[in-house]
Parts: C-alpha cells; sequence; structure tokens
C-alpha cells in the first residue's frame, strides 16, 4: 500500500515538471542535432548557379519578346510608309492628269525648273510657289475643278473678352483670331458665325445676358480671312433695331464685298443670300436663327425686316429661289439646345425638311458645344452633309465643353456626270484659351495645341476637369473617325 503511494506520487511529480520518457527526449535531441548542421559550401554554390541560371534564362526571354515587339511596330510603321506612298504617288498622278484645266501647265513648268535646279519662290502667306513671270500663283490642285469652304462656330464677346480686347485708342481683336489666320486663309469659302451684335458705341458695350460689341471686330474678322459673316442669333435683337441698323451700315460703308447673311435692311433683299461663283460651280449660302431672346413678341414666328427666322414657308421659299441661281445649297441654322451633345427634336426637324427641299450642306450653330456630324440620304439618292454644332469658336463661358469648338471642311466639286456635290470634308477641332491673368483670349487648333499651355488655361480655375487629354476625349466621343482634311 506504502509503494503504490509512492509511485502515484512519483506520475504526479513527472506530470507537474513536464518531463517525458527517456525515450522521448532522446529522438528530440537527434532530430535538433541534424537540423543544425549547416549546408556545405558545394552544396550553396550549386544553389547560387542554379539561381543565377534562371535569372539569365528570364532575362533572355524578356529581351527576346521586346525584340518581337520592336520588329512588330517596325514592320507597322513601315506598311503604312508604304501606304501613304502609294497613296500620294497616286494622287500626284491625278493632279497632273492632262486635259483638267490651265493650271495644269503651269504646274508641269514648275516642275521643269525645279528638274532644271532652278529654285521657286514660295508666297509666305498662302505658302504656294510663284509664278515665274510674276504674273499669278501656281494653283492648289483642288483650284482647277472644285471649291474649299471652311466655318467656324460662336464668336462670343463677353464682357472679359471685351476688356481683354481694349486700346488706348479702342478695341484690338486681332488676337482672337491670330492662331487660325494662316490656315483660314487658305480657304474660297470663310463662314464666321458673329453670335453678338455689333451696334456701336450708342449703346455701350457689353456682355451677357443683352450683348452689344464694338464695330472692330468686324475689322478683326475681315483680317483674319473671312469673306462670310453669319449675324442670325438669338442674341441679334439685344439691343433692337437701331443697333441692327448699325451693324450693317457699318458692314456696308467699311467692307462692302463681305456677305453679311441673317440680318438685313428691307430695302436690300439680296444681302439675305450669298452666291459664290468658281471654276463655273455656284454656291448659295443662307443663315436663320430659330427666335430672340429679345423682342420675340414682336418676330411672332415670321420672318422680319431685321433677322432671318427658320420659318417653314418662307425658308422653303428661299431654298428654291437659291436652287435657281446656285448648283450647291449651303443653310446655316441657329438651331437645337445649348450646352449638350445630343440632337434636339427641332434639329432633327430642319434636318428632314433641309433634305426634302435638296439642300447640299448643314452647318449649325448656338449650342455652345460640338455636336455629331451626319450623312443623310435622300431616297432617290441625293446627299446632305450635317454639321449639328461646331461649338464656340471664342467665349469665356468657363466650362471645359464650351471651350472645345471645330472648325467645318469641305470640298465642293463636280462629278463626270456634271452634278455639284460634296466631294471631300473633314472638321479641325478647337480649343478657346484664356491667360490666368484674363488678358488674352485666343484660338488654338487641337492638334496644334501644346498639352503644357492646356494645364494654364483659366477655364481650370471654374472647372477643373478641363484638361489637354479631356479635349481630345470630347472630339472623339462627338466626332467619331472624322478627321481633318489637308487644304493647300
Amino acid at each position: 500500500m506504502e509503494n503504490e503511494k509512492k509511485k502515484r506520487r512519483n506520475r504526479g511529480t513527472a506530470r507537474s515538471s513536464g518531463r517525458r520518457p527517456v525515450e522521448g527526449k532522446s529522438s528530440r535531441t537527434e532530430s535538433t542535432q541534424k537540423m543544425d548542421v549547416p549546408p556545405s559550401r558545394r552544396e550553396l554554390l550549386e544553389r547560387e548557379n542554379q539561381r543565377q541560371q534562371r535569372k539569365m534564362l528570364a532575362a533572355k526571354r524578356r529581351k527576346r519578346q521586346l525584340m518581337i515587339r520592336i520588329l512588330l511596330f517596325l514592320l507597322a510603321v513601315a506598311a503604312c510608309i508604304a501606304g501613304l506612298i502609294v497613296m500620294a504617288r497616286s494622287m500626284k498622278q491625278k493632279r497632273l492628269e492632262p486635259g483638267k484645266g490651265a493650271g495644269t501647265n503651269i504646274l508641269e513648268a514648275a516642275e521643269k525648273e525645279v528638274d532644271a535646279g532652278e529654285s521657286l519662290q514660295i508666297n509666305q502667306e498662302t505658302g504656294l510657289p510663284v509664278d515665274p513671270s510674276g504674273e499669278s500663283e501656281f494653283p492648289a490642285a483642288n483650284d482647277k475643278d472644285s471649291v474649299t469652304l471652311c466655318m467656324v462656330g460662336d464668336v462670343i464677346l463677353h464682357q472679359r473678352v471685351l476688356d481683354s480686347a481694349v486700346t488706348e485708342g479702342g478695341y484690338d481683336f486681332s488676337n482672337l483670331f491670330a492662331n487660325v489666320t494662316q490656315e483660314i486663309r487658305k480657304y474660297d469659302i470663310k463662314i464666321a458665325n458673329q453670335e453678338t451684335m455689333m451696334g456701336g458705341s450708342a449703346f455701350g458695350y457689353c456682355g451677357y445676358p443683352a450683348f452689344n460689341s464694338p464695330f472692330e471686330e468686324a475689322d478683326a474678322l475681315v483680317d483674319a480671312g473671312f469673306n462670310v459673316v453669319l449675324h442670325a442669333s438669338n442674341h441679334a435683337l439685344d439691343k433692337g433695331q437701331e443697333a441692327v441698323q448699325n451693324c450693317l451700315n457699318y458692314w456696308n460703308n467699311n467692307h462692302p464685298d463681305i456677305a453679311v447673311l441673317g440680318i438685313h435692311d428691307e430695302n436690300e433683299p439680296s444681302r439675305d443670300m450669298f452666291v459664290y461663283e468658281k471654276n463655273g460651280i455656284r454656291i448659295a449660302v443662307l443663315n436663320y436663327a430659330y427666335g430672340s431672346n429679345q423682342y420675340q413678341e414682336e418676330l411672332s414666328g415670321v420672318l422680319t425686316g431685321e433677322l432671318n427666322l427658320l420659318e417653314l414657308e418662307h425658308v422653303e421659299a428661299d431654298i428654291a429661289s437659291a436652287k435657281e441661281q446656285a448648283d450647291y445649297i449651303v443653310v446655316c441654322p441657329h438651331w437645337g439646345e445649348e450646352d449638350t451633345t445630343e440632337l434636339s427634336d427641332e434639329q432633327l426637324m430642319w434636318s428632314q425638311y433641309f433634305l426634302e427641299w435638296g439642300v447640299d450642306l448643314v452647318i449649325g450653330t448656338h449650342p455652345h458645344v460640338i455636336q455629331p456630324i451626319q450623312k443623310m440620304v435622300r431616297a432617290d439618292g441625293h446627299e446632305m452633309l450635317v454639321y449639328y454644332s461646331l461649338g464656340n469658336f471664342l467665349s469665356n463661358q468657363n466650362d471645359r465643353y464650351g471651350n472645345v469648338g471645330a472648325m467645318a471642311q469641305v470640298v465642293i466639286g463636280r462629278s463626270d456626270s456634271g452634278e455639284v456635290r460634296t466631294e471631300d470634308y473633314g472638321v479641325r477641332t478647337l480649343v478657346c484659351h484664356e491667360s490666368y491673368d484674363g488678358e488674352a483670349y485666343t484660338s488654338y487648333f487641337l492638334d496644334e495645341y501644346p498639352e503644357e499651355l492646356a494645364e494654364t488655361n483659366e477655364v481650370k480655375a471654374t472647372d477643373p476637369e478641363f484638361s489637354y487629354s479631356y479635349c481630345w476625349e470630347l472630339r472623339d466621343q462627338v466626332f467619331g473617325d472624322v478627321g481633318s482634311i489637308r487644304i493647300d
């Protein structure tokens, strides 16, 4: 009995101390000794060699993949260059085709002089070679049988734009057009939509909501190269009928060769339509507005003595008259809803009417944002091209979408069957830029607008989401794959 008690005490002592049988202790000690043995130098060298080999193989794979990508890129570039060379040769052959007009002989003479090693003088303004006889310039290829047309959107002289142009003697708006003038002058028909009325100092110069702009704006438009100015807008009557007459008087007295459309004197109805003729092609341009912010009760939905309105009966009659005088009809409506890229029911309705009446080209303004370009086809095959909105050319609307505009580009020619039609078209995106001090407003073509300059555009102060990339994203979203065309 006493022996059994001793045995129990021994077992309890063993449990409380955590000891194990001797066999277990011996086994753990042997295992620990095995783990503590360090790898030999040879093993370490083998492991390092294997690691270096894996790194070398990985590097070779990456290098091989990079070389493959570079090769594919170079092949793609070579294919593009080859395509451009083929296209250029084809265009050159087409342009120098005999029997296409008097310009061919001049071009051939120029090529002979170049081959003979004689230098050609280049007109710095037009970029065209000068005729050695000194009598004329070598014409662009499309001068022989086509007419080129461009148009920019809303020119809006807000108060800050007015203030930026103040000089000691009046106003100077040349900076507004400084970056686009060279391109504008290349075209035959050059149209600007002058949103704000130029009523003279008698009414005081002011911005939104009832605009009145200085006559110097007319001078700047002419200096920039525009030969057609549209005045039919919802702001045309902001200062009443007398301001409209003052504007017309300034145009008539100072720039009588400029076509002023959309507003007119009842005694000169011929101002309602402009017909341009070149190379045997006659092009008519008409301009209308949906209404006016001021004096709407006096308009009553008809064509008044001062403002051309979108009114079915009158517009249809004007287009019918234009078809008797011209081969190609251009209508420039001031229409749609502001600040949206979506088309309104009004725009869709009028587009159908224009197509039915035989209009060839529609270029819209007023929404202050760019809108899509569409080609419409009548049941008999007649085609009509529509630029729904060119947005703003220049303004101070302080939002990112209002700072992106566009210039329509259209080439009009005669087909082999004698039909005058749209031969080619494109669009160049524009950006309105305002310096941070508010002292300079101007517009740039987006493809010439420096990305670093976009970061200094003051519109970012009121709309931080404006950016260089946003301009391109909006352009792609609205215009899709419609690119620009080159006019020489």
